[in-house]
């Protein structure tokens, strides 16, 4: 601006302010440590999508979570992920001995005869089992098949109840489709190729049981409080008949198991059981 002078040797200057801006930074960037199926180990890596991803660590594995986690990030909308690689190590306090080599079991048996087993793990001494002892290996089955990683036996869906549902009939009714169909898996794996990836559903009213059953492969939706006494059965998506009366329970399972011969039964290889 123009300078005023208002006495000798004297100058007043305003000058406007100068605004200093402040430079743009990420302020949520995780990190992610795990396990993955390949990669470098120890090394943060910067990755920006899931198919980065994918190409520096690989893809789903069952030993972790991490594929996972990041697949969700980046779904839900993340845009930068800093990875870190773990396995394991045979001494914690020595980075040298880390190992990508997964535990080993071997349990031996012969015939009848009791015998000794070992289990190997890449972190310790070999473990043995005295005769007698018994070893015990719980997997997560049902999330594994939840999650559509693997199948192990046909999924039964039912729901938990409310209150248009002051039977118990379709809840009993699905334990017993469950402890059936668990009891009956040993011969229908051999009959049966595939049997393991079909789903049942046992809903108990009309607000969500019809819906629920026209998604499984065969389904049946039990009469809620005050609603007609009648059970609709869907098969492949399509309502096939309805059944009434006290042996709703039995028709069911009979249904389910005429299913199960016809889709996956000598013959029907590539068929639906609706054909």
């Amino acid at each position: 601006m123009a300078q005023e002078l208002l006495a000798s040797k004297v100058r007043i200057e305003e000058v406007e302010p100068g605004v200093r801006a402040i430079p743009a930074a990420p302020t949520a960037v995780p990190g992610f440590i795990g396990v993955s199926e390949r990669g470098p180990i120890g090394d943060q890596q910067l990755v920006t999508s899931w198919d980065e991803y994918l190409s520096v660590f690989g893809g789903y594995i069952l030993e972790s979570h991490l594929p996972e986690c990041v697949d969700a990030y980046f779904k839900n909308g993340g845009a930068r992920l800093h990875v870190v690689r773990t396995v394991h190590y045979t001494d914690p306090d020595t980075p040298a001995s880390q190992t990508a080599v997964k535990g080993d079991v071997d349990i031996d048996s012969a015939g009848t005869a009791a015998t000794y087993g070992t289990v190997t793990s890449s972190n310790s001494a070999p473990f043995n089992l005295a005769s007698g002892d018994t070893l015990e290996v719980k997997v997560a089955q049902e999330l594994l098949q939840s999650m559509g990683f693997r199948s192990f036996v046909p999924l039964v869906a039912a729901c938990p109840g409310c209150g248009r549902t002051t039977s118990t009939t379709f809840q009993e009714l699905a334990g017993d489709i469950q402890d059936f169909i668990r009891d009956s898996m040993p011969e229908w794996k051999r009959r049966y190729p595939g049997v393991e990836t079909m789903t049942v559903a046992v809903m108990g009213c009309i607000v969500n049981g019809p819906g629920e059953s026209k998604h499984a492969d065969i389904g049946i939706s039990l009469p809620g409080t005050g609603e007609t006494p009648a059970a609709p059965v869907f098969v492949d998506g399509k309502k096939v008949t309805t059944l009434r009366g006290a042996t709703v329970a039995e028709d069911f399972k009979a249904m389910v198991l005429d299913y199960i011969e016809r889709r996956y039964g000598k013959g029907a290889m590539g068929r639906t059981a609706a054909e």
